[in-house]
C-alpha cells in the first residue's frame, strides 16, 4: 500500500489561465526530500483550465475551461509518466465555470459557474467519459456587498466526508447550500441551507479530518469561519469567525484556498493582497488561533496544495506567474524554501504520487 507520508515525488498538475493554443494545464515533478520543483510536459487544448480534480483510483483528471461558454474535459492519467490525454469532453450550460470536484464512486462530476449560479451535474461511464447534463440548479439571491453579490455567484462544490452529502458556498448570498445527490434518478435535491455572515462571501471549504468541523474561507471579509456539522441531519451551526490578517493591515485583501493539514492540527487560507498565507493553529474542539501570515513572496495566491508530507506547501501565486515552494515547521509554519517555478497565471494545483 502506498504510503503517502513517504512519498517521494509527486506529479504536480497546475490549472490556468492560458490559452487553447498554449500548454494551459502544466505538469511538474515535485521532489519533496529535495523541497524542489522541475518542468515535465504538458498539455494545450483546454482553454482557461483554471480548476482541476483527480481521480487517483481511476487515473482521471477533470478541468473546467472558465469561459463564456464553459466547458469540461476529462483525462486519462498515465501515473508513471504524468502525461494526459484527453477522453472526451461536455459544455457546461452557464457562464465561467469556476470549480469542478467528483463523487468519490468517481461516477457523478460537480460544476459550478461563477457568474450564472448554477450548479451542474454530469455522469461518468465506466471508461471516464462525461456524459451529458444531467441535472442543473439554479442558485438566487443576493448580499450587502452590491458590487460582488449583485446575484447568486457559487464558487466551489465538495462532497462532506461524513453522510456524502454535498455541500456549496455561494459568495453571493452568503449561503452554504446542502445538496443530497439521488444516484439512481440522477439529481440534485436540495436539502437545505445555512447564512453565512453578511458580506463575508464565502468560497472555499475545508474538513477537519477526524470530526464534523466545516471551515469556510470567507473571501469578501477575510475570515475564516468555523461551521459543527451534524452527518445525521446536514445542519451547520457557526462555532467561531475570525480574521486572516494581522491587526495593522488595512488594504484591500480577499480570500482565496484553504486546507486544512492531514494530521488535523493546523489550517491555512491565503490571502490575496496582503500576499500570505494564514496560519492557525486547530484546538482540540476545533477552534483556531491566528499563529502567523508569512509571506508567499508573490502576488495574489489564489490556491495551494499542502503535501501530504506534513513538510512542504505549494502556493500558486497568480499575479507573478510563479509556484513557490515553503517548508513546514513543527509548529506548522510555513517559510519560504527558495524554490519556484515561473508558469503563466496558475490558478489550481492537484497532487498526484509519482507510481515508480
Amino acid at each position: 500500500m502506498l504510503t503517502l507520508h513517504n512519498q517521494r515525488y509527486w506529479h504536480v498538475y497546475v490549472g490556468t489561465y492560458q490559452s487553447a493554443a498554449e500548454e494551459a494545464i502544466r505538469h511538474l515533478i515535485f521532489d519533496s526530500q529535495a523541497g524542489s520543483l522541475r518542468e515535465d510536459i504538458g498539455i494545450s487544448g483546454a482553454e482557461r483550465p483554471s480548476f482541476l480534480t483527480v481521480d487517483t483510483e481511476r487515473n482521471r483528471l477533470y478541468a473546467v475551461c472558465e469561459t463564456d461558454e464553459p466547458q469540461v474535459v476529462g483525462y486519462l492519467l498515465n501515473p508513471q509518466s504524468g502525461l494526459l490525454e484527453e477522453i472526451n469532453r461536455q459544455p457546461i450550460p452557464g457562464m465561467h465555470a469556476c470549480h469542478v470536484s467528483l463523487h468519490p464512486s468517481g461516477d457523478w462530476l460537480y460544476a459550478v459557474n461563477y457568474s450564472s449560479g448554477n450548479v451542474c451535474l454530469f455522469p461518468i461511464d465506466e471508461e471516464g467519459r462525461i456524459g451529458e447534463l444531467a441535472d442543473q440548479q439554479e442558485h438566487t439571491g443576493s448580499g450587502p456587498q452590491q458590487d460582488r453579490q449583485d446575484g447568486p455567484h457559487p464558487h466551489s462544490i465538495v462532497t462532506e466526508p461524513w453522510s456524502g452529502r454535498l455541500l456549496v458556498p455561494d459568495l453571493g448570498t452568503d449561503r452554504i447550500v446542502v445538496y443530497d445527490l439521488d444516484r439512481l434518478a440522477g439529481k440534485l435535491r436540495l436539502h437545505g441551507e445555512v447564512e453565512t455572515p453578511p458580506g463575508a462571501g464565502p468560497r472555499h471549504l475545508a474538513f477537519h479530518p477526524e470530526s464534523p468541523i466545516v471551515y469556510c474561507a470567507d473571501e469578501l471579509s477575510s475570515t475564516v469561519s468555523a461551521y459543527k456539522y451534524r452527518p445525521e441531519d446536514g445542519s451547520l451551526t457557526l462555532m467561531q469567525t475570525v480574521p486572516t490578517l494581522p491587526d495593522d493591515f488595512e488594504e484591500a485583501n480577499t480570500c482565496g484556498d484553504i486546507h486544512v493539514s492531514m494530521c488535523g492540527g493546523f489550517l491555512y487560507v491565503s490571502n490575496r493582497g496582503h500576499d500570505s498565507l494564514a496560519t492557525f493553529r486547530i484546538d482540540e474542539d476545533g477552534l483556531l488561533t491566528l499563529t502567523g501570515c508569512p509571506s508567499v513572496q508573490g502576488r495574489t495566491p489564489r490556491n495551494f496544495a499542502v503535501v501530504p508530507d506534513g513538510r512542504h506547501v505549494l502556493v500558486a501565486n497568480q499575479d507573478t506567474d510563479s509556484i513557490v515552494v515553503m517548508a513546514l515547521d513543527e509548529d506548522g509554519m510555513p517559510a519560504p524554501q527558495g524554490e519556484r517555478y515561473e508558469t503563466g497565471t496558475p490558478v489550481c494545483l492537484k497532487l498526484v504520487p509519482v507510481i515508480e
